[in-house]
């Protein structure tokens, strides 16, 4: 004779065990559950959805799918590829460049692909215009090409403040530009934390 159900009196009444007294093991060929640990979990023609916590968030899974693959795409998600015109200050004219930007989770990496140059009539240059959601956590120094007074290229100081301001020095003592003659700036790359 087959095992008989056991069954409460009325849907949703009675329970195994208690939070004082738990069963140690469980073997169970299929599992049927509405809610898991505050999780609401919801059948579907397809796949199925799990909702739940304090902030209801909800996941709803339609196919095949691996944790790697959610983590993949959680990530994916968060990076975000655009660019700026960066504006070069402290020349008769303000010459222009398009600085491309990948900012992944808190980390952001600028990338500028052409030469900046102009005039010079000012002893600092700076390249502004970019986007507040690029500004470093904390001041970022790295080292990039300049040229002063139509000099040779060599290597120089650079920072950027945390108001995304990249102040640029004519040599690695981060020293004034010549007020007069031909400042140039070099392509860069450079990458930090948001």
């Amino acid at each position: 004779m087959a095992t008989r159900n056991i069954v409460p009196r009325a849907t949703g009444e009675g329970g195994i065990g208690t939070a004082a007294k738990k069963w140690a093991l469980g073997w169970i060929n299929a599992l049927v559950v509405t809610t898991l640990n505050a999780l609401t979990l919801t059948a579907a023609a397809v796949g199925f959805t799990i909702a739940g916590g304090t902030t209801s968030k909800t996941l709803t899974v339609t196919a095949d799918t691996s944790l790697d693959e959610v983590v993949a795409m959680s990530s994916k998600a968060t990076q975000t590829n655009s660019s700026f015109t960066g504006t070069l200050t402290g020349c008769t004219t303000a010459p222009t460049a398009t600085i491309r930007y990948s900012k992944n989770g808190n980390m952001v990496s600028l990338t500028m692909q052409a030469l900046l140059t102009g005039t010079s009539n000012d002893a600092t240059k700076t390249i502004t215009g970019m986007p507040a959601a690029l500004f470093p956590s904390v001041a970022t120094q790295f080292i990039a090409a300049t040229s002063d007074n139509g000099g040779a290229m060599i290597a120089s100081y650079v920072s950027i403040n945390t108001s995304g301001v990249i102040s640029f020095g004519r040599n690695l003592d981060g020293a004034s530009f010549t007020v007069s003659g031909t400042a140039t700036i070099d392509k860069f790359t450079v990458t930090y934390p948001r």
